[in-house]
């Protein structure tokens, strides 16, 4: 097999260790960034849930009164917008394909490969099987050495693709599928030289 070597530059989120209101503050910015953006189409969780998570953080800051209920509504609520962010900050990965330019256009920053010559995946034997719960499907795929976190892309009809889940492990169980439907999913590895080719193709019908 032919080995890929690749340059790819990851994003840099810089989110976890901000305070709550300059997480609001950065969430915002990004939003107004990716907002009308070409390069960002279809932004995944969309950009008016993640401005809703950054108001309700907001809001959340504004009612604090000194009382440990309303601390944790606060916390709750930046939880929320943590889980939002980092999703989207995925979805930027995926879509910018490494490509510094792109990652800087949505507001977030970038971090460079630690290596030029370290080959992400691909991932092998990669199966689906439903489980007994609608709209829930069972991954499972060969453990691979220094793979980093593997992205799980689900597509209907093989033309559009959406990331919908990522992993430490070598399998995943994913939620929220349409039920009653032929699902396609694929794994890559992200690892810190970057993302690793697509891995075959399979598919299942779920409940």
């Amino acid at each position: 097999m032919k080995k890929n070597y690749l340059v790819f530059f990851l994003v840099k989120l810089g989110f976890s260790k901000l305070t709550p209101l300059k997480k609001v503050k950065k969430a915002k910015s990004v939003v107004g960034k990716m907002t009308g953006n070409s390069n960002f189409a279809t932004p995944e969780p969309a950009l008016v849930d993640v401005d809703k998570a950054a108001d309700d953080v907001q809001d959340a800051e504004d009612s604090l009164d000194g009382t440990k209920i309303k601390f944790e509504e606060r916390d709750n609520k930046v939880i929320v917008l943590n889980n939002k962010m980092k999703q989207l900050q995925s979805y930027v990965d995926t879509t910018s394909n490494g490509d510094k330019t792109i990652i800087l256009s949505s507001g977030m920053d970038y971090r460079n490969p630690a290596s030029k010559s370290v080959v992400a995946g691909p991932v092998e034997g990669l199966t689906i099987e439903p489980t007994k719960v609608e709209g829930e499907a069972f991954l499972k795929w060969k453990p691979l050495a220094k793979s980093g976190i593997k992205k799980v892309s689900v597509s209907y009809d093989l033309i559009h693709w959406e990331l919908k889940g990522e992993t430490g492990k070598s399998k995943i169980l994913l939620k929220g599928l349409t039920s009653g439907t032929i699902v396609h999913v694929r794994v890559a590895c992200v690892n810190a030289a970057g993302s690793g080719n697509w891995s075959d193709i399979a598919s299942c019908k779920v409940l």
